[in-house]
């Protein structure tokens, strides 16, 4: 893919995302009924191969609630 772009397994905190319709089809399907808080069925989907997951390095974007510095410098 690229030299930042990595396939993900099961992963924590969801900052950002980006999906294709089969994609969403498929975590509507894992969400009926509803069964999971939204950064956990990504996880599920992912380590489960249900969804083609990646996730950059260096982080495109951060949550503060990830216990790290409240400065970023930006990638963009």
């Amino acid at each position: 893919f690229s030299n930042h772009l990595f396939v993900a397994d099961f992963h924590d905190y969801t900052d950002s995302y980006a999906i294709s319709l089969s994609g969403a089809k498929e975590l509507l399907e894992l969400q009926s009924p509803v069964s999971y808080v939204a950064d956990n069925l990504l996880a599920v989907a992912s380590a489960s191969k249900k969804l083609n997951a990646f996730i950059s390095q260096p982080k495109l974007f951060q949550q503060l609630s990830q216990g790290e510095s409240t400065t970023f410098d930006s990638l963009l």
